[in-house]
């Protein structure tokens, strides 16, 4: 059996339609089931992602935290910003 002949005689619709009567043959499952394995996909789908969510946030908190550690100086790399002035009243001993 030939669906498409020719692609002069036949208008796109027709061939959409079918395309969609042929793919309708090859359902697994019926249509009332169809809530069922939207479910179940649903389902998965839902399990894979909480996986994958929480490394692709600690991912993004690496990488905003790289940043800012980048842009901000710390006490090492500025000592003359933090240095404590000394006191007269309780001098430092250097011996």
């Amino acid at each position: 059996m030939h669906i498409l002949q020719s692609f002069d005689m036949v208008s796109l619709h027709e061939i959409a339609a079918a395309l969609e009567s042929r793919m309708t043959d090859l359902l697994i499952v019926s249509d009332s089931y169809s809530w069922i394995v939207r479910v179940i996909s649903w389902f998965f789908i839902t399990l894979a992602l909480s996986f994958w969510t929480p490394i692709a946030v600690l991912i993004a908190f690496d990488f905003v935290l790289w940043i800012y550690r980048l842009v901000v100086p710390t006490a090492a790399t500025n000592p003359q910003s933090r240095r404590r002035r000394e006191s007269l009243s309780h001098p430092v001993s250097t011996s």
